[in-house]
């Protein structure tokens, strides 16, 4: 029987290793780090030009925050295998509040540069927040966690605009240091309510383990590789970071040069994107996953934003416009869903944030490339840069669609590239014992279900023995008592 999914959460809770307010608290993270940005992000054009700069170097603002993120945030996530999920975030809540301070109180624009520097640093928070889930949920109900987590930053879009453009009227930094200051307060709230996942300490003390019996070289060797799928959906997140970016830094700049919008203008515009996604994710996802898995609503999600961004660019009236953002919004809505799931379906606690770290690495150079060349581009017109990554986000979709297929074919010969899981069974059917009448009664159901489906399962014994093996998954599980007296363990270990 499947458990009552949470509201808001998005699934069942009763399975999960931690407390259901430790996942809200995740939730509620996310949400404070994407409402503090969405506050600022439509105001940083227009505060970058107060210091009387041109559009490249407006682009250079983007790229440096970019460039600091590829090189140190992922290393941040890889650092959450070895030093716990909890430590991680709070340390990138910390330094992203710093860094939002120093860019609000900047006196020029080198300042301001820096700061955007510093901030992309320290910009971790989302994969951690993704790599905490993906610890407590159990596989077959993970899916549905990490596709809510993922609407969670346009749920904060839905205010963060409006609300910054609004500020705005008080001064363009504003903004920014109401963004440095939520996040700072989002970096409290966590180290006081937030609790270590379970899985990465049951992996600790695994680790403590075998470092007393010498056998910590040989866990080494086989822990933490990555497959080259991964490496192969990193470069469609590479073209989905380009996308993206270029629709976050040139929007403003497109409907201010064609149709004279404001900020206020832009910041509700991006209110409607988030309203769109956020439909999208709660009532056409789920309709989706029932046809298709997430790996092919990946690709219709980058096929949509590829045909909708070469028409944005296209565009000219901002009746059309709008209507091609709209399917734009659906798009990257779809492809966002669905890709921390897929991501995730290739990790296990040893190699959760190095994975996760990679992903963002592609992602991020995607993101720091595109808005540099983007407003190089709008030299040649402001359309331009959209039919230019219109055409990526189109072999995004390509190289996801490859990906799948050749998923497919390994999983037909015999591979475990596509794990087999329990998608809609595994809640509540954990460790039952059943009385020898249940036993003799189960016995002879399979029995009988053999005989008439024409195996030999008497002289075939032992094959059909090892078919059942395989066919039925192991199921996720969690003991209390058990993990209670391996972190007592843990603890004791650590004090010696």
């Amino acid at each position: 029987m499947e458990g009552k999914k949470h509201p808001l959460l998005g699934g069942d809770t009763s399975q999960a290793e931690v407390s259901e307010a430790s996942i809200l608290m995740v939730y509620i993270t996310s949400f404070i780090d994407s409402l503090a940005g969405s506050i600022s992000s439509p105001v940083l054009p227009y505060y970058a030009k107060s210091f009387g700069v041109p559009i490249r170097q407006i682009g250079w603002l983007y790229g440096a925050w970019s460039f600091s993120s590829t090189v140190f945030a992922p290393w941040l996530s890889r650092a959450g295998d070895k030093w716990g999920r909890r430590p991680i975030l709070i340390l990138s809540l910390l330094g992203a509040g710093t860094a939002n301070i120093i860019q609000g109180t900047a006196g020029n624009f080198y300042v301001f540069l820096f700061g955007r520097f510093f901030s992309g640093a320290w910009a971790a928070v989302g994969a951690t927040c993704n790599v905490y889930i993906s610890d407590v949920i159990p596989e077959a109900a993970r899916p549905a966690f990490l596709s809510r987590l993922a609407t969670v930053p346009f749920l904060a879009v839905l205010f963060g605009p409006g609300l910054g453009g609004g500020l705005a009227k008080f001064g363009l930094n504003v903004p920014v240091l109401v963004d440095g200051t939520l996040t700072l307060f989002s970096a409290c709230v966590v180290s006081y309510y937030l609790q270590e996942t379970p899985s990465f300490l049951r992996l600790k003390l695994q680790q403590q383990q075998a470092d007393l019996t010498g056998e910590a070289d040989a866990q080494k060797s086989t822990s933490g590789q990555v497959s080259w799928k991964v490496h192969t959906l990193g470069v469609a997140s590479f073209l989905g970071g380009i996308s993206f970016s270029t629709l976050s830094a040139m929007f403003a700049i497109f409907m201010t040069e064609k149709f004279a919008w404001d900020v206020l203008d832009v910041g509700f515009s991006w209110i409607a994107c988030s309203i769109l996604i956020l439909l999208t994710n709660i009532w056409a996802l789920p309709c989706l996953r029932k046809r298709i898995n997430d790996l092919q609503v990946s690709v219709l999600g980058c096929a949509l934003v590829g045909v909708a961004m070469v028409a944005f660019g296209l565009a000219d009236s901002w009746i059309s416009t709008m209507i091609w953002f709209g399917a734009l919004s659906v798009g990257h809505g779809l492809r966002m869903a669905s890709s921390a799931a897929v991501i995730a379906s290739f990790t296990d606690n040893s190699n959760r944030g190095k994975i996760f770290a990679y992903i963002q690495v592609y992602t991020n150079c995607g993101r720091m490339l595109g808005p540099v060349l983007a407003t190089h581009l709008a030299e040649f017109g402001v359309g331009v840069p959209f039919i230019w990554t219109g055409g990526l986000a189109v072999i995004a979709a390509l190289i996801n669609l490859l990906a799948g297929r050749k998923c497919k074919k390994e999983d037909e010969a015999g591979g475990r590239t596509m794990k087999r899981k329990p998608t809609h069974y595994g809640q509540d059917w954990q460790n039952e014992e059943g009385s020898s009448k249940d036993i003799e009664e189960i016995g002879n159901f399979v029995a009988d279900l053999l005989t008439r489906r024409h195996y030999k399962w008497v002289s075939k014994r032992a094959d059909i023995e090892q078919l059942l093996d395989k066919l039925l998954p192991e199921l996720e599980t969690w003991d209390k008592d058990s993990y209670e007296a391996s972190v007592e363990a843990l603890m004791g270990r650590l004090q010696q």
